[in-house]
């Protein structure tokens, strides 16, 4: 099977999606500056329109392409809530499917949003992602 390496931790270009609706799809800082990630913005998965590009384009590509599964660079920049959500859409589609991702104490959401991120201390409570 095909397992594909993914990178949604960072954009290519931060303006790609600033062009769509301004501060919007990436983490900010208090004053509105994108938050960055070895040169692109961070995609804020915690946003509704974020999160649907994180959890259609993996369902998209299972669902296209028969991948079997997934290996997210940085998995620790995203909040559990949105890998959990894309894991169940994909598995829906491919019940053997599998998800890893590099879980490290990374993530730097928006300022005054605490939510869960997806790093190794979430992975230790969770049977689904690794």
């Amino acid at each position: 099977g095909a397992i594909l390496d993914v990178v949604y931790n960072h954009t290519a270009n931060v303006d790609i999606f600033e062009d769509i609706e301004p501060n919007y799809y990436h983490f900010m800082d208090a004053d509105g500056t994108p938050r960055t990630s070895f040169g692109g913005g961070r995609l804020g998965t915690t946003h509704y329109m974020s999160k649907r590009v994180l959890v259609d384009s993996i369902k998209y590509l299972v669902e296209t392409y028969k991948v079997d599964g997934f290996r997210f660079d940085m998995m620790g920049d995203h909040d559990a809530a949105s890998i959990e959500e894309a894991y169940k859409a994909a598995r829906a589609l491919n019940p053997n499917l599998i998800m890893l991702g590099e879980g490290w104490r990374t993530y730097a959401g928006d300022e005054n949003m605490p939510t869960k991120p997806a790093d190794q201390d979430w992975m230790k409570h969770t049977d689904t992602v690794a």
